[in-house]
């Protein structure tokens, strides 16, 4: 199904006002998962806007959520989300963050009570927008195996982070500190895909390449062997511990079908005006991309690219000529809708 951006982000801003969001929260998810859409983040994009629907209309979520500061100081605060969608209270923490920071330098937010946020790319680049540098960590329920072990322990774990770098746009990462995104998983099952090799394991441990198997009590893949399984407990410990949310594997919930928000984010921001200025900020980080660009390409790349800069990209062609959503997950968002009395 191929659509315009603008055109599906229309549609999905439509559903969430529909079941009951206010403009400006509906506005605020269809963003989200539009430019997730968009960058090519499809596992956080269109095919999520049903299911957070379904947070509200079938679960405990709130589609207004009344954001509270439990814990304020001039550099930091604990946020309560109010059970909302991540997309609305993680964008609330970056403005507070940034607020913070143009005092102190750097500022720390911790954030509760709330659900999945979706792209964290989209949260960081907020900040990076306002002349930031910018960490996100997530921390969320126990689908993926330790390294060494072959049982659910961690979430997938998402570490974003962003900074500004002048003509080329800013300079965004954002992965899950596992092989794949969850969501990717959720994809290939309802597609009927078989997913890559070395993504996913069954309930009995082994190497499988069927989405339904993972899905059906296997698990997923920390990245990097036992350096990505180290960055992944990171995040549990600033996200969850720190946080005073769930840490256990098992009383972790990130998605309303699985009972009241029980995880915790980690976001901190620095204001580069306070350190070298973001005028030389841009001109250092140009100067490193454009050296960055003199790197001669391995056997099988036509260039090397800067972390994002394809993201990036493709997020400009997307808004120019429309993106392809998979017929299934069109149909699944229509049928949704129009069991909730939306007419197409």
């Amino acid at each position: 199904m191929f659509m315009q951006f603008d055109d599906m982000k229309h549609l999905m801003k439509r559903g969430f006002m529909h079941v009951g969001f206010t403009e400006e929260n509906a506005d605020i998810m269809s963003e989200n998962l539009a430019i997730a859409e968009a960058r090519g983040m499809y596992s956080h994009g269109f095919i999520m806007a049903a299911r957070y629907m379904e947070f509200v209309t079938d679960g405990p979520a709130h589609a207004n959520p009344e954001i509270l500061v439990l814990k304020d100081n001039p550099s930091s605060c604990l946020i309560d989300g109010g059970i909302g969608l991540g997309g609305i209270v993680v964008k609330k923490a970056v403005e507070i963050a940034v607020e913070k920071a143009r005092k102190t330098g750097s500022a720390t937010v911790l954030i509760t009570n709330t659900y999945h946020y979706g792209c964290g790319a989209n949260y960081v680049e907020q900040a990076a927008n306002a002349g930031m540098v910018a960490y996100l960590y997530g921390n969320n329920g126990g689908i993926a195996a330790p390294f060494g072990g072959v049982d659910r322990f961690l979430g997938t774990n998402p570490y974003s982070y962003a900074a500004p770098a002048g003509k080329y746009g800013n300079f965004v990462l954002d992965m899950a500190t596992t092989e794949t995104a969850m969501g990717k998983i959720f994809a290939a099952a309802q597609d009927g895909r078989e997913i890559p090799p070395g993504l996913g394991l069954d309930r009995n441990g082994n190497p499988t390449t069927n989405a339904k198997d993972v899905l059906d009590g296997g698990a997923l893949k920390v990245f990097g062997g036992h350096k990505g399984y180290g960055i992944s407990f990171m995040t549990v410990v600033s996200g969850g511990v720190l946080s005073g949310a769930n840490y256990h594997r098992n009383d972790i919930r990130i998605m309303a079908d699985e009972g009241l928000p029980s995880a915790g984010f980690f976001l901190q921001v620095t204001d580069i005006d306070k350190f070298v200025g973001i005028k030389e900020f841009h001109h250092r980080m140009e100067s490193m991309i454009d050296d960055l660009k003199t790197v001669k390409p391995a056997p099988g790349f036509k260039q090397v690219y800067y972390p994002g800069e394809i993201e990036n990209l493709r997020l400009a062609d997307s808004i120019k000529n429309g993106v392809n959503i998979s017929d299934a997950t069109y149909q699944a968002f229509k049928d949704y809708m129009k069991k909730q009395g939306m007419e197409f």
